[in-house]
């Protein structure tokens, strides 16, 4: 055990990098991109074809979970989803309450996770997630676009796998 302590407290021993901005970024009214991965990058939400995505049953329970909770929190909504066979993509509009409180992403995200987690147990998803907070118009667009266009790019995607 001090072996490992010795490791861990190494400062040039690889440590999980901290990706997030500063608290402040995350308490603004605004748009979040977000990318949430399955375990392992497990093929387990569908398969495409031709540029559409055939969920499977746990793919199905994502994609419920995302429609219960488009409206559901005040101050968050989900404008847009794209599921693939191994990852989820979503765009997060989140605006202050009349209370003046605001839900994080990670709350948020972490309500997603738990809502399919209860149906098909603790290894759905990977560790985590990314987010990239909208900053301009031009960015929104980017950023659907590459949303919309996704599913029919997913022969080129390094995790693609034809369907078996």
């Amino acid at each position: 055990s001090s072996d490992l302590l010795m490791i861990l407290n190494n400062p040039n021993y690889p440590q999980r990098k901290n990706i997030r901005l500063q608290s402040a970024a995350y308490e603004q009214n605004g748009i979040a991109f977000v990318t949430l991965c399955s375990a392992r990058k497990a093929l387990i939400f569908g398969f495409i074809e031709n540029g559409f995505l055939h969920p499977t049953p746990v793919g199905n329970s994502v994609l419920e979970a995302i429609e219960n909770m488009k409206d559901s929190r005040p101050g968050i909504t989900i404008t847009d989803a794209v599921l693939m066979p191994n990852h989820l993509h979503i765009l997060i509009q989140r605006e202050r309450t009349a209370r003046g409180k605001i839900i994080t992403l990670g709350r948020f995200v972490g309500l997603l996770k738990e809502t399919v987690s209860r149906q098909w147990g603790k290894g759905i998803w990977q560790r985590g997630y990314y987010d990239h907070l909208i900053r301009t118009p031009r960015d929104l667009a980017e950023v659907r676009e590459y949303m919309a266009s996704n599913p029919r790019k997913w022969t080129l995607d390094r995790e693609y796998r034809a369907k078996e």
